[in-house]
């Protein structure tokens, strides 16, 4: 063999490790707090893969965060961002999630704006070019939820309309856990197109956060700052939506036990670690709709929120989504398909016998009946699951 063809297979680059084995091997070591081992295989991922959606990845960013690596994952993505002829949105997101992180909130928002200016460039070029200024726009309507009820799918209807521009990503969630921010921060992730041209044109923005809707805090703070803002909620069977918000914790491995023990631990309050005790947060108060509008009902009038039953949207979505149109004052618009979103594929490891099932529905029933009724009492509306 020529000395040059084995100086090529010897400098041969090597390739790319498989993302699943990396991202599951960052889990083990997380599970095992060995720390220092899953910040290696995050920044692998990030080195080999910048370009995927890893701004919505809070075990990454909480590992690269506590290992004090966030400048590592800084610099991977700064080089990536750099050696790109355009602006490549999922690396500039995932560089400004580092920068917001590590603190340096200025150079975040100006990354932010950069994919705003870049996506709207391409759908909405005249509109930049006569109406981009230094300020973006503020929202005029939040979808806050619920969490597994929908969100995404009436979100990306949303997006679809064209007097609507959306905001760089779906899921800000500013006014629940990212409030310390502040509010320039938060703003920076619309398009500054004029207000006065925006309102003229008829144009308006807004975000999807299912976090805001069970936070203590958000009613208030969105109230403080925003009070003419209108409101979309989501609501699923909360049977439904508590055992599909359990499979989405399976996907994400933060939850190892079955179906039907994760939820009776949960309903008895038999917790074993602080991190069981969440998840219970997490399964448990978000289905008790009653109880999370009625501190979004004693800040906001009624006629700033609109309720949406999931199961309606998913049955006919043209219908459902243009009443949600007609609530924000827009226009009516089709789209030619209505594509399902984030639908979820319970693992057959998870599953449980009929039997088991069928009662932990039925205890699942019984345990939110009573915020049910509080529910219709706030709403005016019956809804019948």
């Amino acid at each position: 063999m020529p000395i040059w063809e084995s100086l090529k297979t010897l400098f041969k680059p090597s390739p790319p490790p498989d993302l699943e084995t990396e991202l599951e091997s960052a889990a083990v070591y997380q599970a095992a707090a060995d720390l220092d081992a899953a910040a290696q295989a995050y920044l692998r991922v990030l080195n080999h893969y910048p370009n995927q959606g890893w701004w919505y990845n809070t075990a990454l960013w909480t590992v690269l965060e506590q290992t004090e690596q966030l400048h590592k994952a800084i610099a991977i993505l700064t080089r990536s961002h750099q050696q790109s002829d355009s602006v490549q949105a999922s690396i500039a997101l995932n560089l400004a999630e580092a920068l917001t992180r590590q603190g340096e909130y200025e150079a975040a928002m100006t990354h932010y704006q950069s994919v705003s200016y870049a996506k709207f460039s391409q759908s909405y070029q005249q509109l930049v070019e006569t109406a981009w200024t230094e300020t973006p726009l503020s929202p005029q309507f939040i979808i806050i939820g619920a969490a597994k009820s929908g969100t995404s799918a009436l979100y990306s209807y949303l997006a679809s309309h064209p007097k609507v521009l959306p905001a760089v990503v779906k899921e800000i969630n500013f006014w629940s856990s990212r409030f310390h921010y502040g509010l320039p921060w938060y703003q920076a992730h619309f398009p500054a197109i004029s207000e006065a041209i925006a309102l003229e044109q008829g144009f308006m923005t807004g975000e999807a956060s299912p976090s805001y809707f069970a936070h203590p805090e958000a009613p208030k703070r969105l109230k403080q700052a925003y009070p003419n803002i209108r409101l979309i909620v989501s609501l699923r069977n909360p049977v439904d939506r508590t055992i599909s918000h359990y499979y989405d914790r399976v996907r994400r491995r933060q939850e190892t036990r079955p179906l039907d023990q994760a939820i009776h631990e949960s309903l008895d309050s038999n917790y074993t670690t602080s991190e069981e005790e969440k998840l219970a947060q997490n399964y448990l108060q978000e289905s008790c709709y009653g109880a999370n509008l009625k501190g979004w009902y004693s800040q906001f009038a009624s006629e700033q929120i609109y309720v949406v039953k999931s199961e309606d949207l998913l049955a006919n979505p043209g219908a459902t989504s243009q009443g949600v149109f007609e609530y924000l004052g827009l226009p009516n618009h089709q789209l030619h398909q209505y594509r399902n979103y984030n639908v979820g594929h319970y693992p057959n490891s998870s599953a449980i016998a009929p039997d088991a099932e069928r009662q932990l529905r039925v205890r699942l029933q019984e345990y939110f009946r009573e915020d049910l009724d509080q529910l219709q009492d706030i709403i005016g509306q019956v809804l019948t699951w």
